[in-house]
C-alpha cells in the first residue's frame, strides 16, 4: 500500500481546507469612539488602551522586576 501515507496526507489537506477560521471581532466597550488607530496622532486614555491591545512593541516594562525586557526585540 504504497498510496496510504499519501491518501492520509491528501484528507487531511481536505479537511484542512475546510476548517472555519477561528479569528474573532475585536470589541471595544466604551462611551466613545477610538479617535484613531494612528499611534502618534493622539495621547489620551481611550487611544493608549487600544493601541496597546492592537499593536506590540519593541520592549515592555516590567512592573515585577522593574526593568526594561525586550517583547519583540532580541534582546535590549
Amino acid at each position: 500500500m504504497k498510496f496510504q501515507p499519501l491518501l492520509i496526507a491528501a484528507g487531511a489537506a481536505a479537511v484542512l481546507a475546510t476548517a472555519p477560521v477561528l479569528a474573532k471581532t475585536f470589541k471595544w466597550p466604551s462611551a466613545s469612539d477610538i479617535p484613531t488607530f494612528d499611534i502618534h496622532s493622539q495621547n489620551n486614555a481611550l487611544g493608549n488602551g487600544v493601541h496597546a491591545a492592537v499593536y506590540d512593541s519593541l520592549v515592555y516594562y516590567s512592573s515585577r522586576t522593574f526593568k526594561v525586557e525586550p517583547q519583540l526585540a532580541t534582546a535590549c
